[in-house]
């Protein structure tokens, strides 16, 4: 399985161009990656950051995850070879761990504003832990 977790917000306190604390939901996000890669799977480090002249805001969150022992196998890449000399933009995984998402579940019975300001729940789904985490595709 192929997971891509986001960084700002995702493993640490969103502060851009800084990098956040960790609290306790970044280390259950933590802990799962790190489970998960443990399992054999691939972890791809998925991430607006970047490295540009103002600074290199890439650079640093991979040095960070490092220095956290945050396995990271890809950043920002397609883990797989490209078919036919294409190569897909979207970083393609069977899960996206990222705080802004919203999963599409959530319209079944609600609508987007609902949905983005948390006042739902999916059914058979509570508030995300490692424990209960699943893949979930299209």
């Amino acid at each position: 399985m192929v997971i891509a977790v986001d960084f700002d917000g995702t493993l640490c306190e969103h502060r851009f161009p800084r990098i956040g604390e960790i609290q306790d939901v970044h280390k259950k996000v933590i802990e799962y990656i790190r489970n998960q890669h443990k399992n054999g799977n691939t972890i791809v480090l998925w991430t607006c950051r970047e490295d540009v002249p103002q600074g290199k805001y890439l650079s640093e969150a991979i040095e960070w995850c490092k220095e956290k022992e945050i396995p990271i196998d890809y950043v920002n890449e397609y883990p797989m070879p490209s078919l036919n000399g294409f190569a897909a933009r979207k970083v393609c995984a069977d899960m996206y761990i990222d705080d802004k998402a919203v999963n599409i579940d959530a319209f079944k019975n609600t609508n987007m504003d609902e949905a983005r300001n948390g006042r739902t729940k999916v059914k058979g789904h509570g508030k995300a832990s490692h424990k209960k985490m699943e893949k979930f595709r299209l």
